[in-house]
């Protein structure tokens, strides 16, 4: 199995307006949305309370920073906020009773740049019901986090924004047929970086999001008397170096896209 690919806590469902209340559920409607698409770990609504207990963040409008906060304490990558405004759209014929919409907007903050990178709203009206607009509003801010949140060098070599650690090199083709099935961060087709596309990654290391360790897997491979080389580079003591070996034993995966 492959780890979801966005650790996410959901914070509960703000009110932007005086009638945009009894909005308890709505966050884990959205919840329920986000982890059909298998592509988020999402923490638990008891880990995210005891969160806010021990930062002494409970009944605070939090801020970006109170966010990345938050994200930090619960090791997450990144932090969703929603809000609720009812806007009035004119009287109904019942006395008292104003027609109007519900606008959801929701935010998504990642917790390392202190950055809001993806933004979503949907609108509800009288003959909606909040859970039917929750699919919709997971799959814009699925298209919106995964265009905005990957590690880009040179404009065209978009790198997978994890090391998906240790593994042979056989045991990566279960995780790239995976990644690729479940269109992670919306792209198909996730492989081996070659050497000189490591090489690449070796002099750019700081657009990574993660540090590179250890000796990395490229998808070269040469012959020499029938016998399979397979090539790797080494980030090891800041020596980056370009080697080969035959036996495989374990070496770290990091994942590479270019335009489709």
């Amino acid at each position: 199995m492959i780890n979801a690919t966005i650790s996410l806590a959901v914070m509960d469902f703000k009110p932007g307006s005086s009638k945009a209340n009894n909005l308890e559920g709505l966050s884990d409607m959205l919840i329920n949305s986000l982890y059909e698409s298998g592509n988020y770990d999402i923490v638990e609504r008891s880990q995210i309370n005891s969160a806010l207990k021990e930062l002494q963040l409970q009944g605070k409008d939090l801020s970006t920073a109170d966010l990345t906060k938050m994200g930090q304490y619960l090791k997450v990558s990144h932090v969703l906020v929603g809000t609720v405004n009812f806007i009035p759209t004119g009287n109904s014929s019942d006395p008292g009773f104003v027609e109007g919409e519900y606008n959801i907007d929701v935010r998504i903050v990642d917790v390392k740049s202190s950055r809001v990178v993806a933004t979503a709203g949907v609108t509800k009206n009288s003959s909606q019901t909040y859970r039917s607009l929750m699919p919709e509003l997971a799959n814009q801010l699925s298209s919106k986090l995964n265009t905005n949140s990957l590690p880009c060098i040179q404009g065209y070599l978009y790198l997978y924004p994890e090391d998906l650690g240790c593994s042979s090199l056989d045991g990566t083709t279960d995780k790239i047929k995976h990644l690729n099935a479940v269109n992670a961060y919306g792209r198909k087709n996730w492989r081996l970086p070659t050497i000189d596309e490591l090489k690449l990654i070796a002099n750019n290391k700081h657009i990574l999001g993660y540090e590179v360790t250890g000796d990395v897997f490229s998808n070269n491979i040469n012959t020499y008397s029938g016998t399979y080389y397979y090539r790797y580079y080494s980030f090891d003591n800041n020596v980056d170096r370009e080697s080969q070996r035959r036996d495989l034993g374990e070496k770290r995966i990091i994942l590479v896209s270019t335009k489709e």
